[in-house]
Parts: C-alpha cells; sequence; structure tokens
C-alpha cells in the first residue's frame, strides 16, 4: 500500500545518504560521526521510519560499516522496521559474514519480528543455505513458529530449498509439524501441492506421517492428486497412504483427480482400490 512504498523510498534515500558517506569515508571514522551526530549507535540515533544504522547496513551487505558500528557499540538487539533486528535484515539478504559478526556480539538469535518471523524463517525462506547453516550451529531454533509465520521446515519445503530443508531436518525439525498460519498445513502436503520431488523424498526417509491433514481434512496425496503431481502421487504411493480418506468436503484422492480429469492419477490411485 501507499505506507508502505512511502516506507521503502524512506529506507532507500536514507541509505544512499548514509551507507555511501562512511564507504567513501574508509577509515575516517571522524568524518562520517561528524556529519550524522557522534553517537551513531544511539537509540536516538534513527531514520524517521525507526530504522538504525546498523540494520542498514546489515541488510544492505556493508560488512565494514558493520564493524564500525559494532565497534562503536551498537546495540546488536535494537528493533527497526517492523521489529526486524540487524539480524534479520542481514538473514533476509544473505549476508553470511555479516550475521556472523552480530551473533558473536551476542545478539538474541530468536528475536521475532512484528509477524512473528525469526531470522532462521526469513533466510529458510529466501533460500540463503549458508546463512541456515550458520544460525543452525550457533543455535537457531529449528521449530520456531507462530500463528501468523510457519516453521522454517515448511517454508523452505514449500519454496523448494532442498539443501536447508534437509538441514533442518538433521537439526531436529520437526517433521510432522502444522502451520497454523497455513490452515493447519504439514510441510509433506505444501511439498507435496507444489510438486517438490527430492523434499517430499526427503521428509518420507524421516518418516513423516503420510496421512497428516490440514484444516480441510486434506492429506499429501489428495494435494497431489488436486493438483496433478503425478510423480508425487508415484512416490507417495510406493508408502501405503489410506487412500481412501476423504477432505471435509467428502472427496478422496480419487475424487479430486477425477474431477480435474488427470487420467494417469486416475489410473494409478484406481489400481490401489481394486
Amino acid at each position: 500500500d501507499g505506507a508502505d512504498v512511502n516506507a521503502a523510498m524512506n529506507m532507500i534515500q536514507y541509505h544512499s545518504e548514509f551507507v555511501k558517506s562512511v564507504m567513501q569515508s574508509g577509515t575516517k571514522v571522524a568524518a562520517v560521526l561528524d556529519r550524522y551526530g557522534r553517537d551513531i549507535t544511539s537509540d536516538e540515533s534513527r531514520t524517521k521510519r525507526n530504522i538504525t544504522h546498523l540494520y542498514i547496513a546489515s541488510e544492505e551487505g556493508h560488512t565494514d560499516v558493520v564493524k564500525l558500528l559494532l565497534d562503536k557499540g551498537a546495540d546488536v538487539n535494537a528493533k527497526a522496521y517492523k521489529d526486524r533486528t540487524a539480524l534479520y535484515g542481514a538473514s533476509a539478504n544473505g549476508h553470511t559474514e555479516i550475521v556472523k559478526l552480530i551473533v558473536n556480539k551476542g545478539t538474541d538469535i530468536n528475536a521475532t519480528s512484528a509477524e512473528g518471523a525469526t531470522s532462521l524463517y526469513i533466510a529458510s525462506q529466501q533460500g540463503h543455505s549458508n546463512t541456515v547453516e550458520l544460525l543452525l550451529n550457533a543455535g537457531a531454533d529449528v521449530n520456531a513458529k507462530s500463528k501468523e509465520v510457519a516453521p522454517a521446515l515448511f517454508i523452505a519445503s514449500e519454496e523448494g530449498h532442498t539443501d536447508i530443508v534437509k538441514m533442518l531436518l538433521n537439526k531436529g525439525a520437526g517433521v510432522n509439524a502444522k502451520s497454523a498460519a497455513n490452515r493447519g498445513g504439514t510441510a509433506l502436503i505444501v511439498a507435496s501441492q507444489n510438486n517438490r520431488t527430492e523434499i517430499v523424498k526427503a521428509l518420507l526417509e524421516k518418516g513423516v506421517n503420510i496421512n497428516a491433514t490440514n484444516d480441510y481434512g486434506v492429506t499429501a496425496l489428495q494435494a497431489a492428486s488436486h493438483f496433478g503431481r503425478t510423480d508425487i502421487v508415484k512416490i507417495l504411493l510406493t508408502k501405503n497412504p489410506d487412500v481412501n480418506m476423504k477432505n471435509v468436503q467428502g472427496q478422496t484422492a480419487l475424487d479430486a483427480a477425477k474431477a480435474k480429469v488427470y487420467h494417469k492419477i486416475v489410473n494409478l490411485l484406481s489400481a490401489r482400490l481394486r
């Protein structure tokens, strides 16, 4: 909306002015401090949109600027736009070296944004595998979620980031965890719906509940059948799912495939019912 556009424009304008000045000054820290105020790390040193200097530099990937600010005592846990921390900004953009710097300063690694998203969630969503690995090794909560935000495993499965899914699973991600933000869906359901073949295989290897349903009674098999994911249906059938399960509308996976006229899936499912 208009407010978000204005906020973005304010951020861009401020990024350009502050970061450019710091980068051009190089080691001339005093020149930067004189222009922006002697204490550029204080709570008073923010943009009109409540963006801290540390957040700006972290989000934009200016490692040297981040080092400068951290050396000057910048608060690594200060909340900026939508309650996002510098760690969140760096993680969202895959600036792994900056993430490392901030983590080493003792930041709250599981801090959440106003939406309830952690840095691990946003890095998983955006597919930044190196950042995800660092966060996990630093102790990020692999199962963090909220009413508005899904677990990292769910979003990585939805987006098709296979390497991240495997990392999360190896760190103990709840393979059957449901996402309140996505109508009670599971990683397997969303991966099946979106034709994420390798992710479906990885989840099945971890012993996922193949018959788990979302709030509408939809299983992974039903989702795959509804969206015409023939290869996924074949994979799921090797694990003997309950092909007779019905969703809240009383439909089975076969009903879904027939309604969409997916002949190959209809034949696969019909063969199981004989």
